[in-house]
């Protein structure tokens, strides 16, 4: 649970550097994956190895699309961070969750901005659906 909403956090807070500054600082993000990793260790139900895997399975998934400069370097490693907080599987389904989200919110920031589109306002979204379905799963 803690590790959801921290993710949150810190995707919100990248969101909004992204918007103003166009560039996700790496001195948060550093200080993000310190928080991710203490937060982890803390946690006893922690699977260090999907961890791991969750942490570089967006180098793996977005190589392509950064060398076609479709995605920024800034939003692999906020989705870097985020894949060592929610693991493998917990990454797989946010990136999944992004990735349906990000057309049509492209679609609506193109017609009201002629501004580039900040992929990570559909990072924000993505992780926040998938947080609103595990707490649903949670309740029942």
């Amino acid at each position: 649970m803690v590790n959801y909403i921290l993710s949150l956090v810190i995707a919100f807070i990248a969101m909004i550097m992204d918007i103003k500054f166009r560039k996700i600082n790496n001195t948060f993000l550093l200080i993000s994956l310190l928080l991710v990793i203490v937060f982890g260790l803390c946690n006893e139900n922690l699977n260090v190895f999907a961890s791991i895997l969750g942490m570089f399975a967006p180098l793996v998934v977005l190589f392509i699309p950064f060398c076609l400069k479709c995605v920024g370097a800034g939003d692999i490693k906020l989705l870097c961070v985020l894949g060592y907080a929610l693991g493998i599987y917990g990454i797989i389904d946010a990136f999944a969750l992004v990735s349906c989200l990000s057309i049509p919110e492209y679609i609506i920031y193109r017609f009201y901005s002629k501004k580039e589109y900040p992929f990570v306002v559909s990072i924000f979204s993505g992780l926040l659906v998938r947080f609103i379905c595990w707490m649903v799963k949670y309740e029942r």
